[in-house]
């Protein structure tokens, strides 16, 4: 049996256990036991591979970021900061085509499965004051919920690929961001096509002091992480770590408080996607896998940036996971291009998460349908022309290097 064939079983196998439901861990596990057994591993090289991976400093980082990202999550909305932000953003906003776009983008700043539920309510409720289509106002809530994914360092996506090919945040986050950007002003003529400026009424002026004063308490301990990981440096679980102490001290977290905070946050699926990544990559490793594809996809004359933007996109379309696509996909493109090739970098990750929004199975998508008894075809229709033009983007910028 070929390497090509292996490798098509077990890239198949994970795209299976994904769309049958089951978690990343599981299907990273499955598709490890197929190395091991298509490749013929001994036991002493399977060990290796699991000791390696259990004890590597970037296995540790990146679990540990995950879970306080968990936490913050948690102490921001129990504490009501993240509600008091949407409150004020909606008293201080006149325009609601603007508002309708924040709500989610701000919800959006932390990272949760099926996040997009929590802000779809917000939008509709701002929507029924428009002359807004359910389909668009579903596309608004979805589309502007995940434009922090192409660079923002709290979400799982980012912090593997900066892990699998040993980019430094900084690298990764100063080069993706732009992909934010696009995606902020693409949303606008797609969702909001037709419909002129909507006012409301917002708050007095003495009214609007506290009202920004509540909007920037409850950024704050977002933008600090942020300013302390991309402008000094410091490294992310330090950050948030710290910025998590400070508010527990602010709102006199109780021992049982602060218990009750890290059992909630904590999951245990977290750290077994985690830990299962890094050992199949390890376990790929072991295999030689990354010795010999980069031959074999020369073989067969495919240009790089063929491989680069459809390998990600389709399982990223498969299995609807953004950790999923870079778990899957990201371990072999680090050996068949220069990882510091970062326009290529970036056309993959840019790629992948495209198939990520189109997916019908993505759960933010089903869930947003749900919510607005939006028609999901033409939910899609509305994603698909600003997806196929930041992949577009992506391309161009690459041959264009």
């Amino acid at each position: 049996m070929t390497i090509a064939i292996k490798m098509i079983i077990i890239f198949a196998s994970i795209v299976l256990l994904l769309r049958k439901k089951h978690s990343l861990g599981a299907a990273m596990i499955v598709a490890t036991l197929l190395v091991a057994l298509l490749f013929h591993l001994t036991v002493f090289q399977v060990w290796a591979g699991v000791k390696t991976a259990l004890i590597s400093p970037a296995t540790i980082k990146v679990t540990l970021a995950l879970l306080l990202v968990m936490v913050l999550e948690n102490t921001l909305r129990k504490s009501g900061l993240l509600q008091e932000m949407v409150d004020s953003l909606r008293e201080l906003i006149p325009d609601q085509r603007i508002v309708m776009g924040l709500l989610p983008a701000i919800i959006g700043f932390l990272p949760s499965p099926g996040g997009a539920v929590f802000s779809a309510p917000l939008v509709a409720e701002v929507g029924r004051d428009t002359r807004l289509s359910v389909e668009k106002q579903a596309f608004v809530n979805y589309w502007y919920r995940h434009i922090w994914e192409y660079f923002f360092p709290l979400y799982p996506g980012i912090l593997l690929t900066a892990e699998l090919l040993h980019l430094s945040m900084t690298q990764l986050v100063a080069n993706q961001m732009i992909y934010t950007l696009m995606a902020v002003v693409l949303g606008f003529p797609a969702g909001f096509r037709g419909l002129t400026r909507c006012p409301r009424e917002t708050s007095n002026n003495s009214q609007k002091v506290n009202q920004l004063s509540m909007l920037v308490k409850g950024l704050a301990p977002i933008a600090v992480v942020i300013v302390a990981v991309l402008g000094w440096g410091i490294n992310l679980v330090s950050a948030l770590a710290v910025v998590i102490g400070v508010l527990w001290l602010i709102f006199r977290y109780t021992i049982g408080q602060i218990g009750s905070t890290l059992r909630e946050a904590f999951s245990p699926g977290l750290i077994l996607m985690v830990v299962s990544v890094m050992i199949f990559n390890e376990m790929l490793n072991q295999a030689s896998v990354f010795q010999e594809l980069p031959g074999l996809f020369a073989q067969w004359g495919l240009p790089i940036t063929l491989i680069a933007a459809l390998l990600p996109f389709v399982v990223g379309f498969a299995t609807g996971v953004t950790q999923g696509f870079v778990a899957a996909t990201f371990p072999l493109l680090g050996m068949l291009f220069d990882p510091s090739d970062l326009s290529l970098v970036t056309l993959a990750f840019v790629s992948g998460f495209a198939g990520v929004m189109l997916s019908p199975v993505h759960l933010c998508l089903v869930l947003t349908v749900q919510v607005f008894k939006a028609n999901l075809a033409r939910v899609l229709g509305l994603l698909v022309g600003p997806e196929l033009i930041l992949i577009g983007l992506a391309v161009g910028r690459h041959l264009l290097k």
